[in-house]
């Protein structure tokens, strides 16, 4: 099957071409393939999956490509991939062939999942990391959820956020022609027929898989999906599992290491977030020997704030912070907080008013922020 179609920019006379196959290959179905004109916008703004979502390019293709996949992922409530050299280095060897050849075409006899992504034009040009994944990501408005399924327009998306694939391998290539080739391959791979339904759930799913967890002497052990730390989290609640996770996704960009809940800073944190509530004020613990931030959300009606939503928040201040400076600044100084490397352990709490106002304290031990200790605890 071969479906042939073109936008046109306003304006303007660059056009979209978009190419797509379907061809099975034991059960597993081969997913579509897309050229992308330089300064065409990758695809028309989607639903509300991507409200609020705000991606960050640090100039580190295969680590910002694994972000962007990830932050996606974690819509759908999916565990985060982890990157694998050898599976980047397998991607990179078909990157390459493509571009010697000028050609998109997918690998034959592929055991793994396989995105590809191509993008020319006049001048020079390049790819970000978060550019061809926001590309194969934007397939969702196309997506049947009440009748799961492979369909040749969406195979990249159900790809990127398919539950069972853990590992991934990605590589840009360019050519003499000015064209660029991506490559993004997945172990275990996805697409296979008659698995959508579990692999590929709405956008808000609850995480079912998002620790690992082994069942020992009534205990529970964690442990973190990037394998990078463990810590038996039986007795904390969702709300605080979710700011860890999230926390630790975006520690994990700026090579810091994992946060760890601590129950009595919990508590701590617990205590300040109703007294705000009952207060109804946006207000700092005064001679706090821990490191915070809080949130607010107001709103009418049954409004409720998810473990992800106030450390996003603090996180999107990352586009105001001047790394080459390296030092405090108010605009910025949760997102500098969230990703201190000194930080060891978190603790969090959330409280509701009559009012419906939420309040969220996040505190942390040892404190971050400290002047002139930030070039090295706020890495790129």
């Amino acid at each position: 099957m071969c479906n042939r179609s073109f936008q046109s920019k306003t304006g303007g006379y660059s056009y979209s071409y978009s190419y797509s196959t379907s061809s099975s290959c034991g059960n597993k179905i081969t997913s579509s393939q897309n050229w992308v004109t330089s300064d065409l916008q990758s695809g028309p703004s989607i639903e509300s999956a991507l409200e609020n979502l705000a991606i960050q390019d640090t100039g580190n293709f295969e680590e910002d490509a694994l972000a962007a996949h990830n932050e996606y992922r974690a819509k759908h409530g999916v565990v985060p991939l982890e990157l694998s050299r050898d599976l980047c280095k397998y991607a990179s060897e078909w990157a390459n062939n493509l571009a010697a050849r000028g050609v998109m075409q997918h690998r034959s006899n592929n055991k793994y999942g396989e995105n590809i992504y191509a993008k020319y034009g006049s001048g020079p040009i390049s790819v970000t990391g978060s550019e061809p994944v926001k590309s194969w990501y934007d397939e969702i408005k196309d997506y049947n959820f009440n009748s799961p399924g492979f369909a040749g327009a969406t195979g990249h998306f159900t790809q990127v956020v398919w539950r069972e694939s853990k590992k991934l391998g990605i590589a840009q290539a360019k050519n003499n022609k000015g064209q660029i080739f991506v490559v993004a391959n997945y172990d275990p791979p996805g697409n296979y027929q008659g698995q959508f339904g579990e692999n590929v759930p709405r956008v808000g799913a609850m995480p079912v898989n998002s620790v690992k967890c082994e069942a020992k002497n009534d205990t529970v052990k964690v442990q973190s999906t990037n394998g990078s730390s463990s810590q038996n989290l039986s007795g904390f609640n969702e709300f605080e599992i979710e700011c860890l996770n999230v926390h630790n996704k975006y520690r994990t960009k700026h090579k810091a290491p994992p946060l760890t809940l601590n129950k009595n800073l919990c508590q701590f944190a617990q205590e300040w977030a109703n007294n705000l509530a009952a207060r109804g004020v946006m207000q700092h613990r005064s001679n706090n020997s821990y490191g915070e931030n809080i949130y607010a959300k107001y709103g009418t009606g049954n409004i409720q704030v998810a473990g992800n939503e106030p450390v996003d928040s603090w996180y999107s201040e990352i586009k105001d912070y001047n790394f080459n400076a390296g030092k405090f600044s108010s605009g910025t100084g949760h997102f500098t907080q969230v990703v201190w490397k000194g930080s060891r352990e978190l603790g969090v709490g959330i409280a509701k008013n009559s009012k419906g106002q939420i309040f969220v304290v996040a505190n942390y031990d040892p404190a971050g922020n400290y002047q002139g200790q930030f070039k090295e605890n706020v890495l790129r």
